[in-house]
């Protein structure tokens, strides 16, 4: 029973370490098993197990790309900034994040991040349902503590948050049909706003979630086999969410079952950025639960978005899509 305990992800409260390194990452990149080909319009570029020193290393639960570096946050509390391994040297560094001064100590388990064109940063914690808000630079500058505002257990975490470009902000809580709309910054203090989501696999929680170039969701979902050693099924759902509004319901689709493609990994951090060639390049995480079963991977996967368009287009009708940047 312990040792399931240790294994589950997100069972119990981490202690906070504040240990701090810095170096390259040890890469080794993984063969693939293809199950079977990925759908027109994904590739895969790659699969890494990469290695960092440090008992602060690991339990990565969400994923951001800053200041043209990947963002890593974990499970005890720290960050983990690092090159891509298609990079020459994927140099890191690892620091531990600093919560708001009046937040509680002790309870600094990162499930989700999202950032703002101008480098903000928002942070969601488990157990406390707290969302932080960092400047570009500097310590926590804000705190919203959620807990007598939503219905989530406490091991049903924020787990994942997007801010779509006209300054609203999406949550989605795990194994939760029921996710929240905030009209602008969360710390503003705006109430939330409830609409329904019809995933498209069952028994799936989130672990993440991102904004495509395009406006679209991705989200991850995942789901747990708690056998010796455990294992993990994860999804990759889509959805056009265009002008989402409270009692909606938005009903993503299956965009590629990753046990098919990649490795069967505990994946819970999703980040995205747009190429040059104007395709999508999404870049995953795993979370190891610092666990001796299981690895800290990293892929790449590329999305041609005019494909998926066109898809869409043969489809039903998408509503438009806001570019707008608020403030």
């Amino acid at each position: 029973m312990a040792l399931a305990l240790t294994l589950a992800p997100g069972t119990f409260v981490r202690t906070a370490l504040t240990e701090q390194a810095s170096g390259t990452l040890e890469v080794a990149a993984v063969e693939r098993e293809v199950v079977s080909e990925p759908p027109d319009g994904v590739e895969v570029g790659g699969v890494w197990d990469i290695h960092g020193s440090g008992s602060g290393f690991g339990g990565f639960s969400a994923l951001v790309w800053q200041d043209d570096r990947l963002h890593a946050f974990s499970d005890r509390g720290h960050v983990l900034a690092f090159d891509p391994p298609t990079a020459r040297r994927s140099a890191y560094d690892i620091r531990p994040v600093r919560p708001h001064r009046t937040y509680p100590q002790g309870v600094w388990d990162v499930e989700s991040a999202v950032t703002a064109p101008d480098g903000r940063l928002w942070l969601g914690f488990e157990y406390t349902h707290a969302i932080h808000r960092f400047p570009p630079r500097g310590e926590a500058d804000g705190l919203r503590m959620l807990g007598d505002e939503v219905d989530w257990g406490s091991n049903v975490g924020l787990e994942g948050m997007v801010r779509l470009p006209d300054g609203r902000f999406l949550l989605f809580p795990e194994l939760r049909q029921t996710a929240h709309i905030l009209a602008r910054d969360p710390i503003a203090g705006t109430p939330l706003t409830d609409f329904t989501v019809e995933w498209p696999v069952e028994d799936h929680g989130v672990t993440d979630a991102a904004l495509l170039p395009d406006g679209r969701l991705l989200v991850l979902l995942r789901t747990v086999d708690y056998s010796l050693p455990p294992s993990f099924s994860v999804t990759l759902a889509i959805a056009d969410i265009g002008s989402v509004a409270g009692g909606d319901t938005l009903s993503p689709e299956i965009l590629v079952r990753l046990d098919d493609i990649v490795p069967r990994e505990n994946y819970e951090g999703i980040a995205v950025r747009e190429t040059a060639d104007g395709r999508a390049e999404i870049w995953l995480i795993s979370d190891d639960n610092f666990s001796a079963f299981q690895r800290t991977l990293v892929v790449q996967l590329f999305l041609d978005l005019d494909g998926e368009q066109e898809k869409a287009r043969e489809g039903e009708p998408t509503r438009a899509f806001l570019h707008v940047f608020e403030e």
